[in-house]
């Protein structure tokens, strides 16, 4: 979570550089992060592409607070047959809220409704996603940024029983700049074991308005 005097400085990213936005189901993607009042997202999830604009209407330094809401679309861009996509346009609405805990610790909460395109193929789902983590930095704070964190996601598709998952996980700064992070967790469902196995999950979050995807990795 990074929180400034200047609305371009306002991200909803962990004391790490947690994404908030970020999509605990995909288990592959790549996300960058424009630079500027309204963060714009592009992410590569399943073979799909999620186009994604929020914007952070609070945000308060001394308290360690913030509050982001936006919209996303995710174009069907993967191979269906491959098991590398829907196979239909989801459309979802979100909130998120960020708050520091301490000096290094932090709270995250994502919630949302995901709306598909063809009933048929899908139904509606809402979630909630919470994560509580701390963060170290190496070199005094100038250096690269651990941030081991454990994830809870409820979701609650239409017609189907609440599903619950855990995600330990941990997220570091490839670049001393922190504006390149990698984060590696694996997704463990509490509910309906029989039918869900436990995944690995990775992404990695480039944030080029700061630098280039390979500056200040030494």
């Amino acid at each position: 979570m990074l929180l400034g005097d200047g609305a371009g400085e306002v991200d909803d990213r962990g004391p790490g550089g947690l994404a908030l936005g970020g999509e605990p189901g995909g288990d592959v993607g790549i996300r960058v992060v424009l630079g500027g009042p309204e963060l714009h997202r592009l992410v590569v999830r399943g073979g799909d592409v999620e186009l994604a604009l929020k914007h952070a209407f609070y945000a308060n330094l001394d308290r360690g607070s913030i509050f982001t809401a936006g919209a996303a679309v995710v174009l069907p861009t993967g191979k269906e047959s491959e098991g590398m996509g829907n196979g239909f346009w989801m459309y979802e609405p979100f909130a998120m809220w960020g708050q520091f805990l301490g000096s290094n610790g932090f709270l995250q909460v994502h919630t949302g409704l995901e709306i598909p395109s063809d009933h048929d193929l899908g139904s509606n789902e809402g979630f909630v996603r919470t994560a509580l983590g701390y963060s170290v930095s190496q070199d005094e704070g100038f250096g690269r940024v651990w941030s081991p964190m454990v994830e809870l996601l409820v979701a609650k598709p239409a017609g189907s029983d609440t599903e619950w998952d855990v995600v330990p996980q941990v997220q570091v700064s490839l670049s001393k700049l922190q504006h390149v992070l990698l984060n590696v967790g694996v997704r463990v469902p509490l509910t309906e074991r029989e039918d869900r196995k436990p995944r690995l999950l990775t992404y990695v979050l480039w944030d080029w308005f700061d630098g280039g995807l390979l500056d200040f990795w030494k």
